[in-house]
């Protein structure tokens, strides 16, 4: 696969394919992207998501975050 990320100067476009594409059925697909908009909208999204679980949380639990993992693999694999 090729992927290539360009600023077009006007209307046209030459690709250049790997030989071994030559003779092959191939797809092209042409669109436009803008960077800008993209990282600030995911950066919006991940900024509205801090604390979003916070409703849910067992503050009872919150100190045996830092062991988790550790405690349920013991619980789930010792006989």
């Amino acid at each position: 696969m090729i992927r290539k990320i360009v600023n077009p100067k006007n209307n046209r476009l030459i690709i250049e394919i790997p030989q071994e594409y030559v003779g092959k059925r191939v797809e092209y697909i042409v669109f436009p992207i803008d960077t800008e908009e993209a990282h600030s909208n995911k950066d919006r999204n991940i900024a509205s998501l801090g604390g979003a679980l916070k409703a849910y949380a067992d503050l009872n639990k919150l100190p045996l975050e830092d062991s988790a993992w550790e405690l349920h693999v013991k619980e789930k694999f010792t006989l």
